[in-house]
């Protein structure tokens, strides 16, 4: 009752300091129009890559089969081994302090924020050429067909809006909104742009309140007290808790909106230590794939929300694992893999050459990841393995892991598109604070070289499956449930939904009741 008590305090507090009428904040006695959308954020908006894309544009939009379609970039190509691509770019887009978007633009764009937003094909980026005012030429020094794809997480900023540190520094975009007010941590005030120049994409909401409630608790009290209109918008992650989805699902005061369950980009995973320890055996690990009950997962910790998953990466996407059966729950081929293998039980106990079977399972202090550990710990007590739960603040889980200090803990999972994920990674067999790197064999390593070298749709997909076929083989980690997005919001507005580039915010739809 306390901490209800203190976050509902933090709101009123938070309301309080929006409506002072300084410089940075809502002026109160202005009135506040029907068609402005309050929207309760984790992160400052100036933080916020979501924020970003309100205020400019994507350089290509992404379809539902996670390939890219034009945007500020209207068409592009490319050369016989994808070393050489020419952009061409939509003509005579402004910014919002009226410069243009221009090739000298994307080409900073392109230099900058790639390094900024970690793309990996600045590794690889060789040169940008200005052809004329409209058209850029970028070439790489080997093949690189996972290009375009990437350009969806680049929006168009002026020249020179990131300074030495890295640090975003100019908010004038090309976007649906511009930025009028910012308040650092507390909130900013969003406008609509009159002069926006994508005509599919243009808005009705006049203005977007972005409030900042970092903790997930006080989030939802906003939305019950109507200080937000909605949550679980701003992030290209889950951001709401489940227990919350639920209760406020069943409340007819509100209305879900949720991601294609079909197109989801990445997958909750447990890691498993193959570098070291007893999950060294490739036999362990194999049974282990079919010990978690994940359906029984979702309803005991989840309350059904998330949808069950076997699958290391989505198989509907060109990238994905298409050929690969998905790991599903069966006690009995898990018992039968570990017999065969020379494990034995005595007294229920699994054991190996005499000796029990016991795993760190390392986690942070959040309850979601308490809860799947504790559901993880009953799963293997079922096949006689001991679990033994590490719970740490979150700092120390990440050294733990980085020290190689565990047995499972929560995987940092693949996510689209794929040659992102490998450049994220690596191909190596060292630990970082994600876990390990790809590298679990030689087989996965050269698969996922072929796939960086491709130079044709042919050849990257021979690789890819090839690369999937290793990754399942090797058992690296226990695919879970696959992450996507809920919001929940308010009867005020009607339209939302989310956009197949998973950093967007589109509020194109959007109308007021």
């Amino acid at each position: 009752m306390k901490k209800h008590t203190a976050i509902l305090i933090m709101i009123l507090v938070l309301v309080g300091v929006t409506g002072c009428g300084s410089k940075n904040t809502v002026n109160t006695k202005e009135p506040v129009k029907e068609t402005m959308l309050k929207v309760g954020a984790i992160d400052d908006f100036k933080s916020s890559r979501e924020g970003l894309t309100l205020i400019s544009d994507s350089f290509v939009e992404m379809d539902e089969k996670f390939n890219a379609i034009p945007g500020l970039i209207k068409k592009w190509d490319v050369n016989e081994d994808a070393t050489e691509y020419v952009l061409h770019l939509q003509e005579n887009i402004k910014f919002h302090d009226g410069s243009l978007f221009d090739a000298r633009a994307c080409k900073y764009d392109l230099e900058t924020l790639g390094k900024q937003f970690m793309c990996s094909y600045v590794n690889t980026m060789d040169a940008t050429e200005i052809v004329d005012d409209y058209i850029l030429k970028v070439k790489f020094k080997s093949s690189n067909l996972g290009f375009t794809k990437e350009l969806m997480k680049i929006v168009a900023l002026p020249i020179d809006s990131v300074d030495s540190d890295g640090n975003i520094i100019n908010f004038n975009g090309t976007g649906p909104f511009k930025l009028k007010e910012y308040n650092k941590d507390v909130e900013a005030i969003l406008v609509k742009n009159e002069d926006y120049w994508n005509e599919n994409k243009k808005v009705s909401l006049e203005k977007v309140q972005w409030i900042v409630i970092p903790d997930p608790d006080a989030r939802v009290m906003a939305l019950e007290s109507n200080q937000v209109d909605l949550i679980g918008y701003t992030e290209h992650h889950s951001s709401i808790p489940y227990s919350s989805i639920d209760s406020l699902k069943r409340n007819e005061k509100y209305h879900c909106v949720m991601e294609d369950k079909d197109n989801y980009t990445s997958v909750k995973a447990i890691g498993m230590n193959w570098n070291n320890g007893p999950l060294t055996d490739i036999n362990l690990r194999r049974a282990l794939e079919h010990v978690i009950d994940r359906e029984q997962l979702m309803e005991t910790v989840f309350f059904g929300i998330p949808n069950p998953c076997g699958h290391i990466m989505n198989p509907k996407f060109f990238d994905g694992s298409t050929k690969e059966k998905e790991f599903d729950y069966d006690i009995d081929l898990a018992k039968k893999i570990l017999k065969k293998s020379g494990y034995e039980y005595d007294k229920e106990i699994l054991k190996k050459d005499g000796k029990a079977i016991e795993l760190d399972y390392v986690c942070n202090a959040s309850p979601e990841e308490k809860d799947i550990a504790v559901f993880v710990q009953s799963e293997f007590k079922k096949i006689g393995i001991a679990v033994n739960i590490v719970a740490l603040e979150t700092e120390q889980a990440y050294q733990h892991i980085k020290d190689g200090e565990y047995d499972l803990t929560i995987a940092t999972p693949w996510f689209e598109p794929t040659l992102a994920t490998i450049s994220f990674y690596g191909l190596e067999d060292n630990y970082s604070m994600f876990g390990l790197g790809l590298g679990i064999n030689e087989d996965v390593k050269t698969a996922g070289q072929k796939v960086i070298s491709a130079t044709s749709n042919k050849e990257f997909k021979e690789a890819i499956d090839r690369l999937w076929k290793s990754f399942y083989e090797a058992c690296s980690s226990i695919p879970i449930y696959t992450g996507y997005k809920y919001a929940i919001h308010n009867g005020k507005f009607t339209g939302f939904k989310f956009d197949y580039n998973y950093f967007n915010i589109d509020l194109s739809e959007v109308r007021a009741q």
